[in-house]
C-alpha cells in the first residue's frame, strides 16, 4: 500500500512538473532574440539595425521606456512607465492580456495599459475602449495586460519612432545558429562594439521544453525496463522484443539529430573545449537574464526561471518517487524461465 502512494505520489510530482515546463516554455516567444543596450540608440543606428534585420527577412521591434503621468477625462491621474514601441509593440510588453490586446503599430492614437494602472486610474479592468491622456495626447485603451507593475505600451509617433531606444526584439530568428545570426545583424548594423544584452528567448524556450520532455522520457525507459524483465525469458522473444527496439530507435534517430540546434551538432561533442565554451555562455546567460535592469519587458524573467527550477526539481522528485515505488516493480512478479 506504501508503494503504491509512492508511485501515486511520484506520479503525481512528476506531471505537475512537466505540465509547468511545458506552460513556462509556451510563455516565452519563439524564434525571438532580445537585445538590451547600454545607451540610447541615435536615429541613424536604430535605422541601420532596422536594414540589418530586414536584409535577413527578420521582424525588428525596438523601444524605450519613460515616466509620464496618466490622466483621464474625470480628472483622475497616476504616474506611470511608459513603453514607446517602433514596430510590433507586442513583443515589448509579452504579459499576457486578460482584455483587448496590444495596440497596433500604425495606431499612434492607441495604448494597452497593465492591470495595476486601470486599478489606480478607474477601479475596474474593464476598460477597453476608454480614453487618458498621455503628454498631452488623447490615447484609447485597446487592451489590459497583466503586470503588478503601472505601466501602459504606445506606439511611438512617427518622427523618429526607434530614436532613444534602448531595447529590441528580433522576430523570426533561426533556432540552428540564433546567436550568430543575431550578432551578423549586429556587425552589418555597425553596432558590433556596442556589446549589448542578449536574450536568448528561443533558446530558452526550447531548453525549458526540451528539460519538461526528458522526465517523461526517463520514465518510458523505466517502464520498458519493467515490461523487459516481465517477458517470459524465452530466447526467441526477447531477441524479437529486443529487436523492435532497437528498430525504433534507429528509425526515431534521424528525426532527434534534425531537431538539435547548430550550436548542440553532436561531431563537437568530444571536444572539451565545445563543452566549456557552452557552459560559460549559459552562465553568462542566465546570469543576464537574472540581474537585468528592472524594465515592464523582463520583470517577470527572473521568477519564471526560479518557477522552471521549481519544476524540473519537482520532476526529478517525482520520477525518482515513482521509480522507488512502482513504475516497474518487477520483484515478485517475474516470470519464472521459459514458462
Amino acid at each position: 500500500m506504501r508503494a503504491r502512494l509512492r508511485a501515486a505520489l511520484g506520479w503525481a510530482l512528476l506531471a505537475l512538473g512537466m505540465c509547468g515546463l511545458f506552460g513556462l516554455s509556451a510563455a516565452l516567444p519563439a524564434g525571438g532574440y532580445g537585445l538590451r543596450f547600454s545607451e540610447p540608440l541615435s536615429a541613424a543606428q536604430a535605422e541601420a539595425l532596422a536594414t540589418a534585420a530586414g536584409d535577413r527577412a527578420l521582424a525588428l521591434t525596438l523601444w524605450r521606456e519613460s515616466a509620464v503621468t496618466l490622466t483621464t477625462s474625470r480628472g483622475r491621474s497616476a504616474a506611470a512607465t511608459a513603453v514607446w514601441a517602433a514596430g510590433s509593440p507586442g513583443p515589448a510588453c509579452p504579459g499576457r492580456y486578460t482584455a483587448g490586446s496590444a495596440p497596433g503599430a500604425g495606431q499612434t492614437d492607441g495604448c494597452a495599459v497593465s492591470a495595476a494602472l486601470a486599478d489606480a486610474l478607474f477601479g475596474s479592468r474593464a476598460v477597453v475602449g476608454l480614453e487618458l491622456t498621455v503628454e498631452g495626447q488623447p490615447r484609447r485603451i485597446t487592451g489590459v495586460f497583466v503586470s503588478e507593475e503601472p505601466a501602459l505600451l504606445c506606439p511611438a509617433a512617427q518622427e523618429d519612432p526607434a530614436a532613444g531606444a534602448t531595447a529590441a526584439y528580433l522576430a523570426g530568428v533561426a533556432a540552428n545558429d540564433p546567436r550568430g545570426t543575431v550578432q551578423g545583424v549586429l556587425q552589418a548594423a555597425g553596432l558590433g562594439g556596442a556589446d549589448p544584452l542578449l536574450l536568448p528567448y528561443g533558446t530558452l524556450r526550447w531548453v525549458l521544453g526540451v528539460a519538461g520532455t526528458l522526465p517523461l522520457l526517463a520514465a518510458g525507459v523505466r517502464l520498458l525496463e519493467g515490461i523487459w524483465r516481465r517477458l517470459p525469458r524465452r530466447p526467441a522473444l526477447r531477441w524479437g522484443a529486443g529487436f523492435s527496439l532497437a528498430l525504433a530507435a534507429a528509425a526515431a534517430l534521424p528525426a532527434v539529430l534534425a531537431a538539435l540546434p547548430r550550436w548542440l551538432v553532436p561531431s563537437r561533442w568530444a571536444d572539451f573545449d565545445f563543452w566549456g565554451g557552452l557552459a560559460a555562455t549559459a552562465a553568462e546567460t542566465l546570469q543576464s537574464l537574472f540581474f537585468l535592469p528592472r524594465t515592464v519587458c523582463d520583470a517577470a524573467l527572473p521568477g519564471l526561471l526560479l518557477a522552471a527550477g521549481g519544476c524540473l526539481a519537482a520532476a526529478a522528485v517525482g520520477f525518482w518517487l515513482a521509480a522507488g515505488g512502482g513504475i516497474a516493480e518487477v520483484r515478485g512478479g517475474e516470470s519464472g524461465p521459459y514458462e
